[in-house]
């Protein structure tokens, strides 16, 4: 390979690896792939690229442009964003723990209102049980002296299995928050 082809090389991986880190940095000021910036920076500077990149600079401006200690500069800004974030946030997650206090309030609404939703059904499937003729199969429900129609009775479990993952959902959030 020439110089000329070497030079042009070296520019174009100069060039592409600062773009990255461009992007990068734009990413992980808005709180998103913090984790791929740190990893990509991280596999940056143990690569040896810096350190090719430091041995061939070159003092050309424009296109052939190749500045090793510049890009080790981008790539150490780039880390020290990301251990910013992860010391600020403490997750990777890019979700600030107000985005997750509103999550964890939302999602104990809605446990909530399938609770009411599920007493309502029980309720209602109670009284038409005590109607029924005999011809639909009905079960004995917790509630005494009532009989509740089986397909009520499985929409009443689900949606009784819903209203705890809503709590369990609703306690990951808050030990994520407290982390």
């Amino acid at each position: 390979m020439s110089i000329n082809g070497e030079t042009a090389l070296f520019a174009q991986i100069y060039r592409e690896n600062v773009t990255r880190i461009e992007v990068f940095l734009r990413r992980v000021r808005e709180g998103r792939d913090v984790m791929a910036a740190s990893e990509f920076a991280r596999w940056l500077l143990g690569s040896g690229i810096l350190t090719l990149l430091q041995s061939h600079a070159n003092d050309c401006s424009g296109p052939l442009k190749v500045d090793g200690a510049f890009l080790r500069w981008k790539t150490d800004e780039l880390l020290d964003q990301c251990n910013e974030f992860f010391r600020s946030y403490g997750c990777a997650s890019g979700i600030s723990p107000p985005e997750l206090e509103s999550v964890h309030e939302k999602l104990a609404k809605v446990s909530s209102n399938v609770e009411v939703l599920a007493f309502q059904v029980a309720k209602h499937t109670a009284a038409l049980g005590s109607e029924d003729s005999g011809g639909t199969e009905t079960i004995r429900h917790s509630m005494p002296e009532s009989a509740v129609p089986l397909p009520f009775l499985s929409y009443y479990g689900a949606l009784s299995e819903t209203a705890g993952c809503c709590r369990a959902a609703a306690a990951s959030a808050v030990s994520l928050i407290k982390g």
